[in-house]
């Protein structure tokens, strides 16, 4: 089993699994940084000081979107499917900023949010989940039911996809989004 899935067993003893999508971390380094001269050195740099105080960083090799504020704050979020890859992306971009020229150090990397998708087996009755989750389903608006239970934004579509937005730890899955699935399924 791999970490950007987690297999479960429902009641009928089908394995199903819940997958990682997008992971979003932030560091702080312990150093200034001045983000015209990190714009000049490097490649493929966003950085318009009128209209925010952060540079925008999508590296070509390292992929996904890094945010780096001059207080040294740096955020990283982009398709990264395990909390591994996206520290290790946090790092790469850390080195880059470092060989630019930056005392850079970091003690922690702390994982802000995730993101996750899991498809269910038969279509879902969106009336009735907004009836017994206390949910929201406007399909002139969007065109799933939204629901929320444990800190965790549920959206349920039609087909039977439900994307979990709002994930801060990996315990939530089991706790929270397991359960919430398998009530989807008997649904």
């Amino acid at each position: 089993m791999c970490e950007s899935e987690v297999h479960f067993v429902t009641r009928r003893g089908r394995s199903n699994m819940v997958q990682l999508r997008n992971v979003v971390c932030k560091t702080q380094f312990k150093c200034h940084i001045d983000l015209k001269h990190l714009a000049n050195v490097s490649r493929d740099v966003y950085f318009d000081p009128t209209r925010q105080n952060s540079l925008m960083w999508k590296h070509k090799q390292i992929g996904g979107y890094c945010m780096v504020s001059n207080n040294g704050k740096l955020m990283c979020n982009g398709g990264t499917n395990s909390i591994a890859k996206a520290k290790k992306r946090v790092r790469r971009y850390a080195r880059l900023i470092q060989k630019a020229g930056y005392p850079v150090h970091m003690d922690t990397i702390r994982v802000i949010t995730m993101s996750a998708i899991h498809t269910l087996t038969k279509p879902l009755d969106l009336i009735q989940i907004t009836k017994i989750l206390y949910g929201q389903y406007e399909p002139e608006i969007f065109p799933a039911a939204m629901f929320k239970q444990g800190g965790i934004h549920f959206n349920c579509f039609r087909s039977g996809k439900v994307v979990m937005t709002g994930i801060k730890r990996t315990a939530q899955i089991r706790n929270t989004i397991i359960p919430c699935i398998i009530e989807l399924q008997i649904l």
